[in-house]
């Protein structure tokens, strides 16, 4: 392990060549620094010395690599705002991170402060000033121990986080329970009482197997086999030059030690084994689309599974659903449907039957992508729901003894929830402990989402008073049987409600590649902290590779039925597409005008863009789009004549509005392509509205007169087509009705 290969490297140093120590004493004093170690003092790299300036007391520790100056600097920040005194911070760590090694009581006393720098690219040095500086032999033998301990800490830091970033969750850790050991033997060297190796291997690894018990095998294997030989080289470079001519039994003792306790570290993390098992084995997720995913998302449960497993904890994720949200299939224009009180039947959630990237692990496929979220899916919704699925996976052998729950965007973004909607987060706590007395809860608050501008100008608002007034009710909805927790997403995502983008996501809601990994480590780390499983959440992912699309294959045009169609290969893992053209007819290399089309079809639509032109020439192209910012190469410019065979405009068209609604009346179209008409649709423009559109709806292809509801006070043209088996044809317009 290079744990234990680093640890006889960095300690046996210390066991270099040595004066006696009177002859020690005498050194000191001829060189004017009473009761100092005499290092080493060339400078050179791989040196380390203690040095005293007017006064000024100076520890430098240089091993001749670089570390990761930026992470060390943080943290040496973070150190100096938290603690007044230096001495109080070296203390704070050696008592979170104890090591076996007892200090002399007398220790306890030493304070004092000064400041820690990095030297270059491979050192570091920690002065004290002259009015800190005691005078006295034993606070100089502990300022060495704590201050060559708390260099080690950041030194064997730095140096994890270059060679295994992976392993950034504990490199901390790591460091500081090296450091404290080199700190406790070369205090108990000084004061000769050092104690029994395999009492301090022991204690030692134990602290270790707290800190990192999933990592610490074969990541760290592949650590040693990284960073080899310059990373071995340049410790045993480092250390030996730590020469100290204090005393040669004691350097000897400490280095005697030291050898014993590394040679029994590699078996002892090799019998370490597997962490113990979780009680809580089966997981539900129950969400909406953020946890559903899209077709090609790796998904952030996919991620939340990776994590469970390099923890060893052993969970099945369990669930009626296994796919992700699959693209529409394209499909010929349809007219919208009919007007009724109710939406026609067929427009529940989209089940999912999707697939995920290609990179994720068949084993996740085979037995870790159960879930219970959909596309578009409430929270009240899940209300009712919720009791009779986990009735239903009880009696399939998993009822689920761990929800995690990510629901509540859709009432809020849609119906306009807010701080009231944990009286139905209440509700769903209460039905999913009819099914399970003992269920443990993670509630993920809701994220929020870029803005939508005028179209929802309340909706970062109602989504903060809802976070707000669920974070405060947790803790009154968690008992012992059935604890309750939060898991901020919000804050993972990180995305503002007043700009118009969001690293995090692929449209400003949705989670990335990057968001992924985000929110599942916002539920880790509430599992780990609340629950106790696993030994650490997850590092947060600093570089993700950001999604790749392929470019739309055998494009081709239609100048038939509507007049001007355009459709391509699927591209797989897209969100959708976008689509470019123009009338080379009308306009000679005029501007490219835009489309957004879901599926890999595309027909232009009469009521949006105020086309087609039979006769005329149209020039296309697409390329395919996840989300926002993720685009593939233009494909190849199509295109052709457009030849609608779609019925004319329908004649005298005359609507009215009144206290009760509206009605529209019109005369059959005339002319090629006019009969076999199977519907007509009628949509209302609103001249005020932004929008455009806000009503749609078909009657019968026999029909020639239609009523409509009352709609909001303003003016209103109202718009008429008829449709064949081709399409949409030409659309006629009344004059402007107001509604008052």
């Amino acid at each position: 392990m290079l744990f234990a290969a680093a640890l006889v490297l960095l300690v046996g140093g210390l066991a270099g060549p040595a004066a006696g120590l009177s002859e020690a004493r005498a050194a000191a004093k001829q060189a004017g620094q009473p009761g100092l170690p005499a290092l080493n003092a060339s400078g050179a790299p791989g040196a380390s010395m203690v040095t005293e300036a007017d006064g000024d007391l100076r520890l430098e520790l240089d091993a001749g690599i670089s570390f990761d100056r930026k992470e060390v600097q943080r943290q040496i920040d973070e150190d100096a705002e938290r603690n007044p005194l230096l001495s109080d911070t070296i203390r704070d760590q050696l008592e979170k991170y104890p090591v076996g090694i007892s200090d002399d009581p007398k220790a306890e006393r030493l304070d004092f402060d000064g400041t820690v720098r990095i030297e270059g690219d491979t050192g570091l040095s920690l002065t004290v000033p002259a009015s800190e500086v005691q005078t006295a032999e034993s606070w100089k033998q502990y300022f060495f121990a704590w201050g060559m301990g708390y260099l080690v800490t950041y030194q064997t830091t730095g140096y994890c986080l270059v060679f295994f970033p992976e392993l950034a969750i504990a490199c901390p850790t790591l460091g500081s329970f090296t450091g404290g050991l080199i700190r406790g033997l070369i205090t108990q060297a000084f004061n000769h009482e050092l104690g029994d190796s395999k009492a301090y291997t022991k204690t030692f690894l134990d602290a270790l197997k707290k800190a990192f018990w999933s990592h610490a095998q074969a990541r760290m294997l592949a650590w040693l086999e990284k960073a080899v030989p310059g990373l071995l080289n340049a410790y045993k470079t480092a250390l030996r030059n730590v020469v100290i001519s204090w005393a040669r039994t004691a350097a000897n003792w400490v280095a005697d030690r030291a050898e014993e306790i590394a040679s029994l570290l590699p078996d002892g993390i090799a019998e370490w084994g597997p962490p113990p098992v979780s009680a809580l084995s089966t997981v539900m997720v129950v969400g909406d689309s953020i946890s559903n995913g899209f077709e090609g998302d790796y998904t952030w449960r996919y991620r939340l599974w990776q994590w469970s497993r390099e923890q060893h904890w052993g969970a099945q994720f369990v669930g009626p659903l296994s796919g992700t949200t699959a693209p529409d299939k394209p499909e010929a224009p349809k007219p919208p449907p009919p007007l009724e009180d109710e939406p026609p039947s067929g427009t529940g959630p989209r089940i999912p039957r999707g697939e995920y990237a290609r990179g994720v692990e068949a084993a996740f496929l085979n037995n870790g992508s159960g879930h219970y979220a959909m596309w578009g899916r409430r929270l009240e919704q899940n209300v009712p729901t919720i009791k009779p699925v986990m009735e239903d996976m009880k009696a399939r052998g998993q009822l689920p003894d761990v929800l995690l729950v990510e629901l509540g965007f859709n009432d809020i973004g849609w119906l306009g929830a807010g701080a009231d909607l944990t009286e139905r987060m209440k509700q769903f706590i209460d039905n999913a402990r009819k099914a399970n007395p003992d269920i443990h809860l993670v509630l993920a608050n809701v994220p929020q989402r870029t803005t939508l501008g005028s179209a929802n100008p309340d909706l970062g608002k109602r989504t903060r008073a809802y976070n707000a007034a669920l974070s405060a009710q947790v803790k009154e909805w968690s008992t012992p049987a059935s604890p309750v927790a939060i898991a901020d997403i919000d804050k993972a995502m990180g995305c503002d409600p007043s700009a118009t983008s969001c690293d995090t996501t692929y449209d400003g809601l949705h989670p990335n590649n990057l968001g992924e990994y985000r929110i599942a480590r916002a539920f880790a780390t509430t599992l780990h902290r609340e629950f106790g499983i696993g030994t650490a959440p997850p590092t947060d992912a600093v570089e993700v590779a950001e999604r790749v699309v392929g470019t739309p294959e055998n494009v081709e045009f239609d100048g038939t039925q509507q007049g001007v169609t355009l459709t391509w290969d699927k591209v797989f893992g897209v969100h959708g597409y976008q689509v470019q053209w123009r009338d080379i007819t009308a306009d000679p290399g005029g501007e490219w005008r835009w489309a957004f089309p879901v599926t890999n079809r595309w027909d232009m639509s009469r009521q949006y863009y105020g086309q087609i032109f039979a006769g005329h020439r149209y020039e296309l192209r697409v390329r395919a789009a996840s989300g926002d910012t993720v685009k593939s190469a233009w494909s190849d410019i199509t295109g052709g004549t457009a030849r609608p065979t779609t019925p004319d405009y329908p004649r005298n068209v005359d609507a009215g509005a009144g206290p009760g609604g509206g009605i529209v009346q019109w005369d059959p179209p005339t002319g090629d392509h006019s009969d076999g008409i199977t519907a007509y649709a009628i949509y209302l423009w609103s001249q005020d509205a932004t929008i455009g559109i806000v009503k749609s709806f078909s009657v019968s292809g026999t029909t020639t007169i239609a009523g409509f509801p009352r709609m909001p006070a303003g003016d209103y043209i109202v718009m008429v087509a008829a449709w064949n088996q081709s399409g949409e044809g030409k659309i006629a317009l009344s004059d402007t009705i107001t509604f008052d």
